[in-house]
């Protein structure tokens, strides 16, 4: 850093006097360059610009700075409401696995049935609406947000509950993870899930290649 300082001082008197910058400056500005940007990264132009005006009084703010910071703020609101509203579909679905099927009419024993895995696809889901929650307000925290597309949080949430109802029967509760944990999980980490669902793939698909090429030299 004092090599850096140096160099923009001479720089700066360079700029004064109308004259090139000597090269060796030039050199070590660059590198000065190259060592903070590996410390700001990943904070682009554009999420320090969200971090300052979602901290800044409105009247502060232009036109399309206004827009963009309510955008952020209903995109913050939605998924509290989506978080909100599968855990109050969880409770419910809960509420009817704890119902014993004898104290029930006959034709409410084949909803009964379905709200385990109606329950599972709300927790996937839920995880990962508190995974987008988390993200986006994390992303603030350290000016490294950037409004995306509101379709790539769709798709994670949709993914969410799909590993959710999958993670059941892929991966049975223990001692260590509950069956209501599991689904939240599933849809919380859906990389790591995708992740041990291609191991699996693997695993399965390399055994029955051994298989198979074991029943062909017995044949021969």
């Amino acid at each position: 850093m004092e090599k850096a300082a140096k160099a923009m001082y001479r720089s700066q008197i360079s700029f004064e006097k109308n004259e090139p910058l000597p090269e060796e400056d030039e050199l070590a500005l660059l590198e000065s360059v190259d060592a903070l940007s590996q410390k700001i990264y990943p904070a682009t132009p554009e999420s320090l610009e969200i971090a300052y005006l979602m901290s800044a009084a409105p009247e502060r703010l232009s036109g399309r700075q206004q827009q963009i910071k309510g955008k952020i703020k209903n995109l913050i609101s939605l998924w509290i409401y989506m978080t909100l509203c599968s855990l109050a579909l969880v409770f419910i679905m809960a509420t009817l696995n704890g119902l014993k099927p004898e104290s029930l009419p006959k034709d409410l024993v084949s909803f009964i049935s379905a709200a385990s895995f109606a329950e599972s696809i709300f927790l996937g889901f839920m995880g990962a609406c508190v995974y987008i929650l988390r993200s986006i307000l994390q992303g603030l925290a350290t000016q490294t947000y950037r409004l995306r597309d509101g379709h790539t949080y769709t798709l994670r949430a949709i993914l969410g509950a799909v590993l959710g109802y999958m993670s059941v029967g892929l991966f049975p509760s223990n001692k260590f993870i509950s069956a209501t944990v599991l689904p939240f999980l599933a849809g919380y980490a859906v990389e790591a899930m995708f992740g041990a669902l291609d191991n699996i793939v693997h695993t399965i698909k390399a055994a029955v290649s051994r298989s198979s090429t074991g029943g062909d030299s017995k044949i021969k």
